[in-house]
């Protein structure tokens, strides 16, 4: 007969273990478990640590943070900006450009990203670029945990180097395929925004943009931020 525990609001479960088939548990497991002198069976939900889930005093519940907050305290997240007041005007090369490459290795760029605007601008992310060593200026990126000593894997390209912890603003680029497109209509001069919902996973070995486009015959100011943390998969 197999017993299973359900969770609920707490972080222990009794049950009463007599009758009703038996229970092997590794020596290991014991400091977990344990029988209360009613013949109840409490067990306690632990990390791989050892250290007992927390519980909320009020409602009883577990608490719990999202994965991606818990990124952040583990120093995993990071953050960029780049702004322009006078974004060329279209036809003169009108783009705010944000660049970099994730190099081939483990961790993966879940990257959310937003911009704000003023007038019609177009955003798009452009996957396979390839991109002009020693253009533009590398931008820091900055961890989300300000006690984290973390750096991002992501390299800026403004030194004619590869360097590490860096995005670069203004960089030079050709070819490549957009893979995010989102327009965004305002009137001249006036203000607007757009937001990616959903995170996408960069590739490894792989060069990207960002680039807001400015549609109007005259500058316009734009921003575009960047957000993102690293992680390595656990299961192919």
């Amino acid at each position: 007969m197999k017993i299973k525990l359900s969770i609920m609001a707490l972080i222990f479960c009794s049950f009463n273990a007599f009758g009703i088939g038996s229970i092997q548990i590794r020596n290991e497991d014991m400091q977990a478990i344990n029988i209360d002198t009613n013949g109840s069976l409490s067990v306690q939900f632990v990390n791989e640590n050892g250290n007992g889930l927390g519980v909320d005093l009020i409602t009883r519940s577990l608490m719990t943070v999202d994965y991606a907050h818990h990124e952040i305290h583990a120093g995993s997240t990071f953050r960029v900006q780049a702004n322009d007041d006078a974004i060329a005007a279209t036809g003169s090369d009108g783009e705010l450009v944000l660049g970099f490459y994730v190099p081939d290795q483990s961790k993966e760029p879940h990257m959310l990203w937003d911009f704000v605007h003023e007038g019609d601008m177009t955003m798009k992310l452009i996957e396979g670029v390839t991109l002009t060593l020693g253009t533009g200026t590398d931008v820091s990126c900055k961890n989300s945990n300000r006690n984290s000593d973390n750096t991002s894997v992501l390299q800026g390209i403004a030194t004619s180097n590869l360097v590490s912890g860096y995005v670069t603003s203004g960089c030079t680029y050709t070819n490549g395929t957009v893979i995010s497109l989102k327009r965004s209509y305002a009137a001249k001069n006036m203000a607007a925004s757009g937001t990616r919902r959903n995170e996408v996973v960069l590739k490894p070995d792989t060069y990207y943009v960002f680039v807001l486009d400015n549609n109007e015959t005259s500058t316009q100011g734009g921003q575009i931020r960047l957000e993102w943390y690293e992680h390595t998969p656990k299961e192919n």
